[in-house]
């Protein structure tokens, strides 16, 4: 399998693994490293899949956390949302009739490339000693180990016509809802506006950390519908299936 011929000027293409401060000023650190390694697989893994002429390498949330301790799955997973948001990273999964945590993942270069006139001003690195100062400001604000928040995080939105009560209106919520609306489409049961209207309504009194492990509990079960965690019983339904 031929290496992508990618030169990009925003990737390191030699370990070990770095991210350069231009890159992490313009999309977040923890996108640009969850970028970067993403590239490294993809350049130098023998495993994966080819289509379209493009690499493809796979990875589940777990693997993502064993590579990365100091991530929680959750941080994956907000990282990888603002990737595809921005077009950077295109995800497929393997088995469509069944929500899986394993993915197949590739860049878009030429989006990459795009970004480039944007960021890289010289060829010299010299606007890389602003960056990094403007990195290192970050940090001192925002811990690795938690999710760094920047200008360029886009949050999920419950879609067209639909809003998250104020309850819910958080960005680990909003990933949260992104994967039970992906989840339902998968199982051939997508959510209507309505429907989302009438489950954040129920979800509402709970709060959001309650309400994502609902969705979580969901989501491993296999149900269709949101319930009440599960304590030693059966969950009691809250009547809104569809």
């Amino acid at each position: 399998m031929e290496k992508p011929k990618n030169k990009s000027k925003l990737l390191i293409h030699e370990p070990p693994l770095q991210v350069l401060p231009s890159l992490a000023c313009k999309i977040g650190l923890n996108e640009a490293i969850v970028l970067q390694q993403l590239h490294f697989w993809i350049e130098n893994s023998k495993t994966g899949k080819t289509i379209d002429g493009k690499k493809w390498v796979y990875n589940t949330y777990n693997g993502w956390v064993e590579n990365f301790p100091f991530w929680s799955e959750r941080t994956i997973q907000r990282a990888f949302l603002n990737l595809e948001k921005l077009g950077l990273v295109l995800s497929i999964q393997p088995d469509k009739g069944k929500y899986d945590r394993k993915k197949y993942y590739t860049i878009d270069y030429e989006q990459l490339a795009s970004m480039e006139d944007t960021i890289c001003h010289n060829q010299d690195g010299q606007n890389d000693a602003t960056d990094s100062a403007n990195l290192a400001r970050s940090l001192n604000d925002s811990e690795i180990t938690t999710e760094t928040t920047t200008e360029t995080i886009i949050p999920a939105k419950a879609g067209k016509g639909v809003v998250f009560p104020p309850s819910l209106n958080t960005d680990e919520f909003a990933i949260a809802w992104t994967e039970w609306k992906q989840y339902r489409t998968q199982i051939r049961k997508k959510l209507t506006d309505m429907t989302q209207t009438k489950q954040l309504k129920m979800l509402e009194k709970f709060g959001s950390t309650i309400a994502i492990a609902m969705i979580e509990q969901s989501i491993s079960s296999g149900w269709q519908g949101l319930f009440e965690l599960r304590k030693e019983n059966e969950p009691i339904s809250l009547g809104i299936r569809n």
